[in-house]
């Protein structure tokens, strides 16, 4: 008997501990009625930091560091340790001239938005704290830092745009993202030779980065091209333009299975 209730807490142990795993954090501090910092951080299980910085901040943009991965993994399971799943999804504010935190989680393959985490519980402060922690760490060098690939995460707080079918689930992260047929050198290539600079644009002097959010269905095939940030001119039609004239990609999967997969991808136009 005793056996059998060693077995069983056994069990129920590894079934807690299976309920926990967290893949991904997200860390989005907002404006205040003063100069407060803007800016997000996402942590990604393969050991990827990806930092964006909008106002008020030393580095504007977006740039991509590696955490060692022993060490983003235990952060991972420290954080796992708190009952985030239980958490609200939103919270009031203690006072309206604060700036808020927003905070998101990937908890067993699902999100979990949380918005003004810093009016709910401690332990969210603690983890952005945590997070403040890391990057001020890495000790950034804005000349040498670098743009990530595509493992960019659409805002917070927008909604994910819903494929041509209605009643297809769209995932924002999955175990292995779409990926551009060659890699992402080949998707490099592919927009350098296809895009055209346009010409109001050029006469205007305007570069930059468009930000383009669509959908790799499961089949591949690309949908729901928006402008998720844009920089005008002309710019923006042609970056939806060349991505919507995409051959198919390889489709994100969750579980081995292929699935509708939400995709951020900056295009970049640069002067000469």
């Amino acid at each position: 008997m005793k056996y059998f209730f060693s077995i069983l807490l056994c069990l129920l142990t590894a079934q807690l501990f299976a309920t926990s795993k967290i893949s991904y954090i997200k860390l989005q501090r907002t404006a205040c009625f003063g100069r407060c910092p803007e800016y997000s951080v996402e942590l990604l299980n393969n050991g990827d930091l990806i930092y964006t910085g909008t106002k008020n901040v030393d580095m504007i943009g977006t740039f991509k560091a590696n955490i060692k991965l022993s060490a983003m993994m235990k952060f991972f399971k420290q954080v796992a340790k708190y009952n985030i799943s239980k958490a609200e999804t939103v919270y009031h504010p203690k006072a309206s001239d604060l700036p808020r935190m927003n905070m998101a989680f990937i908890i067993n393959g699902k999100k979990k938005n949380i918005k003004n985490a810093e009016s709910g519980p401690r332990y969210f402060e603690v983890i952005g704290m945590q997070i403040d922690s890391m990057v001020d760490a890495l000790k950034w060098n804005v000349s040498q830092a670098a743009p990530p690939d595509q493992t960019e995460m659409p805002p917070i707080e927008k909604p994910v745009q819903k494929d041509d079918n209605p009643q297809a689930e769209v995932f924002q992260f999955v175990e292995q993202m779409p990926e551009f047929p060659g890699g992402q050198a080949a998707l490099v290539t592919y927009i350098q030779t296809h895009i055209q600079y346009p010409p109001t644009a050029k006469e205007a002097g305007i570069q930059g980065k468009v930000i383009i959010n669509f959908i790799v269905n499961k089949e591949g095939k690309i949908t729901g091209a928006h402008v998720v940030r844009g920089i005008g001119g002309g710019c923006d039609e042609e970056a939806l333009r060349v991505i919507r004239t995409m051959p198919l990609w390889r489709p994100g999967k969750q579980n081995g299975m292929a699935v509708n997969t939400a995709f951020n991808l900056p295009v970049t136009f640069t002067l000469k």
